[in-house]
């Protein structure tokens, strides 16, 4: 059975992205308890609005770019090595 179907496109890169989807989730299941909330069946939402930041920051760090390049690991021990040996 193929689950492409549950993944949200994403624009930016152009393919499916299972980190937009979770953001998705968690941002309705905020909302949702929001409500609930507001009606008095739940008494905190704290833990669904951590995991709404949680997903924010999966999303908004997924790749970190820098003047349109992708920015690793190995990029800053390349910049390291340039500095300590300047």
């Amino acid at each position: 059975m193929d689950l492409k179907f549950l993944w949200t496109f994403d624009r930016k890169s152009q393919e499916d992205s299972i980190t937009l989807t979770l953001l998705w989730v968690s941002f309705l299941l905020t909302i949702i308890v929001g409500g609930l909330n507001a009606f008095g069946v739940v008494e905190s939402t704290s833990i669904f609005t951590e995991i709404l930041y949680s997903t924010i920051a999966l999303y908004g760090g997924r790749k970190f770019m820098a003047n349109g390049k992708t920015f690793s690991s190995e990029k800053a021990e390349e910049i390291i090595e340039k500095v300590e040996n300047k």
